[in-house]
């Protein structure tokens, strides 16, 4: 209010399109000032009508998604980046920049405030204000100063399953629906089952494009590539010893779905995905018969994670969490820690308690004791720690040559041409050439090279050189690579 009032422009960046409405609206209702959205949603007229006023001061609050950032503005007063730990901030092709860093930045350069908003920061931000770079504001409540939800953590060795939850979950469920609440279950895998597999040889179906299991639909008695979308028969007898003993196995939202309908009857479940909500008009009306307050089960993925106010949500079930202790990405246990307490915050948002079911195979596991023994502080702290230790941002600073094409050979002679260019530095280590976590995707050999280094300008200065050696050859002839900078994943 105090910048409008002092004739000065606000740019906020949420990391969904699906969360504008609702913050425009909030916004709205709270200012007398003129408020508008931009986000890739809206056609071209409309983008481009809306970064026009913003140029010549005709909008107050502009509410956009991460391209905004780019938005002229007459007279900007400040920057807010709501959720800004999200992962959707990083544009991950074509021209790849991170919304977050770039606000930082315009912010720096403008001399105005930036606020970066989160329950779960980025390691880097909570980082950056552990050691004082950036001014800490701590909220120790939620805005309606409701209690947090309990935590427990189920451990479902033993336990009888149905397709995905455990009885002792159902029945959890079937008394809040019976109390007029709402649940909100939690799994981020769409489709029925992860993979199909023959019980007597082993023999898994594989995309033939892409180095990953097909995913079976049971809609359309289909298995299909999350990655390239290719979609495959389901095959009668298996390709490899004969055998009809061809299975599919693993649960996703599909499965969770169907076996919630079966066990409760009469209940109203609402699946959310991106086979079931393909548009932002099926999005909106989604969200507007969830908030109608229904007594409903709602089984979706990280689509219902992000910053929603659902207020009838009493209980929420996460399913499926413990493949992230096993992955190679140094960032995952990070992201999984800042995706459950986001998917968390959903219950008890209102007027009632809510409370947090986590299904687990590996319920003793230290990330539980770090992050639901103490709190997400002591988690980021320890994690930093552990970081530290093996020399990995963000006590480092870290990027990646991508690189992919038909040929492995070429792959190959492309990273050693690089490798043979690079400048000696000392402050530098290089991991690679590896193959990518997906070997292949969509046809294409994916390979990468690793630059890790303790300082950021000597990174920069190197990777200069490399890009500027690069385009002056053409070793680079039927290779699509890109530079990653401050990569989020390394996949």
């Amino acid at each position: 209010k105090s910048l409008i009032e002092n004739k000065q422009q606000t740019l906020l960046l949420v990391p969904e399109i699906g969360l504008t409405p609702q913050l425009f609206h909030e916004i709205a209702k709270r200012i007398q000032g003129r408020v508008a959205v931009f986000h890739s949603g809206l056609t071209a007229v409309a983008r481009a009508r809306a970064w026009q006023k913003a140029k010549v001061g005709e909008i107050d609050v502009i509410v956009a998604t991460r391209s905004g950032i780019f938005t002229p503005f007459a007279k900007l007063g400040m920057i807010i980046v709501d959720e800004e730990h999200d992962l959707s901030f990083k544009q991950q092709d074509g021209f790849r920049y991170s919304a977050r860093d770039l606000a930082v930045m315009r912010a720096k350069l403008e001399n105005i405030p930036v606020i970066l908003g989160s329950a779960t920061p980025s390691l880097e931000s909570f980082n950056n204000a552990k050691t004082g770079k950036y001014h800490w504001l701590k909220l120790r409540q939620r805005t309606n100063k409701q209690a947090l939800p309990s935590i427990q953590v189920l451990d479902v060795r033993k336990q009888q399953m149905v397709k995905g939850l455990s009885k002792q979950v159902l029945q959890e469920i079937d008394t809040e629906i019976k109390k007029g609440n709402q649940v909100l279950v939690f799994l981020n895998r769409r489709g029925w089952s992860v993979k199909a597999t023959c019980t007597d040889c082993g023999w898994v179906a594989e995309c033939e494009q892409c180095d990953t299991y097909l995913t079976y639909h049971k809609h359309m008695q289909r298995l299909k590539c999350h990655h390239c979308e290719k979609i495959y028969q389901m095959p009668e007898f298996c390709p490899e010893c004969g055998s009809q003993k061809v299975e599919t196995m693993g649960v996703g939202t599909e499965k969770l779905h169907q076996g919630i309908r079966n066990s409760l009857k009469d209940v109203n479940v609402i699946r959310v995905d991106r086979d079931t909500v393909k548009t932002a008009n099926q999005w909106q009306k989604t969200v507007d018969e969830i908030k109608r307050g229904k007594a409903s089960v709602l089984v979706g993925t990280q689509m219902l994670s992000k910053g929603h106010d659902f207020p009838h949500i009493t209980l929420v079930v996460i399913v499926n969490v413990d493949n992230s202790f096993y992955s190679l990405d140094f960032r995952a246990t990070e992201h999984l820690s800042q995706l459950m307490i986001q998917v968390s915050g959903r219950a008890g948002r209102k007027d009632k308690i809510g409370k947090v079911i986590i299904q687990s195979m590996n319920p003793q596991h230290e990330f539980f004791k770090l992050l639901l023994g103490k709190s997400y502080e002591d988690f980021a702290t320890h994690e930093i720690q552990q970081r530290a230790s093996i020399g990995f941002p963000p006590a480092s600073f870290m990027a990646i040559i991508r690189a992919r094409g038909k040929s492995e050979a070429k792959l190959n002679e492309f990273f050693e041409f690089i490798l043979q260019n690079c400048q000696e530095n000392p402050t530098l280590s290089i991991m690679g050439p590896i193959p990518a976590p997906m070997y292949k995707k969509m046809g294409l050999f994916q390979m990468q090279l690793i630059f890790n280094g303790n300082n950021r300008q000597s990174l920069h200065k190197s990777l200069q050189h490399i890009m500027q050696v690069l385009r002056n050859n053409k070793i680079t002839n039927n290779i699509i690579w890109s530079l990653d900078l401050d990569p989020i994943n390394l996949s």
